[in-house]
């Protein structure tokens, strides 16, 4: 359900992200813990304008396809912890105070790492 909605979103939201030159931390921290999970580097995403670079790719790079077609399996387990420690002190009403779009991100970044966590989880229950 979360993927559907970071895919519905237009490209005029994530224009609007991608347009802020001094993003309030919310929008740098979402995004930060999204690209994370979407397997990049703390390196390449450490300011605002390499995640301007990557907001702002077109087809099979563009963050809306990428972030649905990810699969929680695919992510690794210390990128899905670093990601939840990086939106900690974030909350739902915050960030959609900031942006709609934002939020969308947020929840879908939440989702994944819940997943993963479940998925690590039922790993586990069958090793033992």
């Amino acid at each position: 359900m979360t993927k559907i909605k970071v895919l519905r979103l237009n490209q005029s939201t994530i224009a609007e992200l991608h347009s802020y030159t001094k993003p309030p931390d919310e929008v740098l921290t979402v995004m930060r813990a999204t690209f994370l999970l979407l397997g990049h580097s703390e390196r390449e995403i450490q300011d605002w304008p390499q995640i301007q670079t990557l907001l702002g790719r077109f087809g099979r790079d563009s963050i809306r396809r990428r972030c649905y077609e990810l699969n929680p399996l695919s992510i690794p387990v210390e990128k899905a912890h670093d990601a939840k420690d990086i939106l900690r002190n974030y909350d739902l009403i915050r960030v959609t105070e900031i942006s709609v779009g934002l939020a969308a991100f947020y929840c879908w970044s939440k989702a994944m790492v819940e997943e993963r966590e479940k998925l690590l989880e039922s790993q586990r229950r069958i090793v033992r």
